[in-house]
């Protein structure tokens, strides 16, 4: 998988997929794996998870919004189906409660 994180109503999933975009965020990226925290500056953004294999979008969250001075967990998930229907997929943001340590 491809993330791609770019700026809210800029590009369409097909500029993404054409690689106009640009490149992604985290690039082969695996289903479960955790990775370090991004940071990225606080906006709205357009979150598009490719599949690589297929190069198809798994999930599109467009308008996904970060505050400045947010610290956040973002998780993809597929629901527990065997259909992997792309449109079961879907983008959770968390807002970690807690500050992180200097």
């Amino acid at each position: 998988m491809d993330v791609f994180a770019t700026p809210a109503g800029v590009y369409s999933t097909d500029d993404v997929l054409a690689g106009i975009a640009g490149d992604p965020l985290l690039p082969d990226f695996a289903f479960g794996i955790l990775t370090d925290y991004l940071a990225v500056p606080a906006g709205g953004y357009d979150v598009r998870i490719v599949q690589k294999s297929s190069v198809a979008v798994a999930i599109d969250a467009p308008g996904t919004m970060l505050t400045a001075g947010l610290v956040a967990t973002v998780i993809a998930r597929q629901p527990d189906k065997t259909d992997n229907d792309p449109a079961d997929f879907n983008l959770v943001v968390l807002a970690n409660t807690e500050a992180l340590a200097p």
